[in-house]
């Protein structure tokens, strides 16, 4: 029997892509990325959706923590000291999630003898590609990019912070979120139009006239005489901007105006309809909780609160992947191009809560030990209230002293009961 402990990769993860030239693959969704950046900047519902998920993961972006206080000074310092900010580098490294990919070129900069971070450039993903090799791996320039003047660029991957959004049997390019909500994106133009065309023709009443035959003195060109008829269709043409028409009338000869509204009382509300489905149906593809897309029409407490926690589930997924990606491919650099190698690179703890939710989470936790539900003295539970506090662990210490007069007493009242038993017996 062969030996199955070959070491390297046999098969090839290039299936999904095909090469170009100079090693280069191609995106398959290369041509919808500029409908995708249509979609954001156009659309508000898909633009409020990716807002809501971008926001949502980095609300949550902690300080940099390693148990090594120099290199945690370090690292929050190179943040604090680069051009721009991490938040809005974040930011744009999330842009992942509608493109399916993000580049981000790490900066450096010599100060004092140690490499520092100068700033993140963060690139549009159009124009971008992949040096890969047979088996579908990065190449150590590993990132084409093809400028405006027509020539390209190679850059090195260890300079870079690829973030992948959906990837799919190693496809670097990843999948765009939008293309879950591409068809029904495709959809609201039409609809939008089509609502505009009826509520122009059902919307505003026709308006009808009556005159009398005959001719009257033209207003307009004095010393001419027009039909009446023909006098009223001028001004009716221009009855919208106007707003007012009014005639004089004498004997039978009567002129009226009426508006007849031809059926379109509601002709919006089947349209409106159709939007909101399809805004709905954008949320969802999004993966953010429909409730938030029905203005409090429906719903209870109970199904918002899961709703929330899903969401908030998801987050922490994205929240994952984005400081896995930091730590790996950015912080890690750093660390051992001034530390050297270490065992460990720190995290990003999530940020602390808020004080007010501090307070409010200490009401309940006294409303649950007050009935019963928690138990301050049990360790399990105490643990678990001081870290949603955010606060440290802290051991259960037992009253040593109390323990041992309660240990004396007992046995002082079981020599007593063995006194007893044996005058008895006697």
């Amino acid at each position: 029997m062969d030996d199955i402990r070959i070491m390297g990769q046999i098969g090839s993860q290039l299936n999904t892509t095909f090469k170009i030239f100079d090693n280069a693959i191609v995106n398959p969704d290369a041509l919808k990325i500029i409908d995708y950046e249509k979609m954001l900047d156009s659309d508000e519902t898909v633009s409020q959706g990716l807002e809501f998920l971008t926001l949502g993961v980095l609300i949550k972006l902690g300080e940099y923590d390693h148990e090594n206080p120099e290199i945690k000074d370090f690292i929050n310092n190179q943040f604090e000291r680069m051009k721009g900010s991490i938040y809005l580098a974040c930011e744009e490294i999330l842009s992942a999630i509608w493109a399916g990919f993000s580049i981000t070129e790490i900066n450096y900069a010599m100060e004092s003898g140690k490499t520092v971070l100068d700033s993140l450039s963060t690139y549009h993903p159009f124009g971008l590609y992949f040096n890969v090799d047979d088996k579908g791996r990065l190449l150590d320039m590993g990132v084409k990019q093809y400028l405006i003047t027509g020539s390209h660029v190679d850059i090195p991957t260890n300079k870079c912070i690829i973030y992948t959004y959906n990837s799919r049997f190693g496809n670097l390019y990843g999948k765009s979120a939008f293309r879950r909500v591409y068809k029904n994106w495709l959809l609201k133009d039409p609809i939008l139009k089509m609502m505009a065309r009826a509520l122009d023709k059902f919307g505003t009443p026709l308006v009808v006239a009556m005159v009398p035959e005959g001719q009257i003195n033209d207003p307009d060109k004095p010393g001419e005489k027009v039909q009446q008829l023909d006098y009223v269709l001028r001004i009716l043409a221009d009855l919208q901007s106007q707003e007012a028409i009014a005639m004089t009338n004498s004997g039978e000869n009567k002129a009226d105006v009426k508006t007849l509204t031809n059926g379109g009382t509601g002709v919006g509300e089947a349209f409106i309809s159709a939007l909101t489905y399809i805004n709905k149906m954008i949320y969802r593809g999004l993966l953010i909780p429909s409730l938030i897309s029905d203005e409090g029409s429906s719903g209870s407490y109970s199904l918002g609160e899961k709703h929330f926690q899903t969401f908030d589930t998801i987050l922490d997924s994205i929240y994952q992947d984005l400081t896995e990606v930091l730590i790996e491919q950015l912080i890690r650099r750093l660390i051992e191009f001034n530390f050297g190698p270490q065992d460990n690179y720190g995290k990003f703890p999530q940020k602390k809560i808020s004080d007010d939710n501090k307070e409010t989470l200490m009401k309940i936790f006294k409303d649950a030990v007050d009935i019963g539900t928690l138990d301050a003295e049990d360790q399990a539970d105490l643990d678990y209230m001081r870290s949603s506090l955010d606060m440290p662990p802290k051991e259960i210490k037992k009253d040593t002293a109390a323990d041992i007069e309660a240990m004396n007493n007992a046995l002082n009242d079981y020599k007593r009961y063995k006194g007893n038993i044996g005058d008895t017996n006697e």
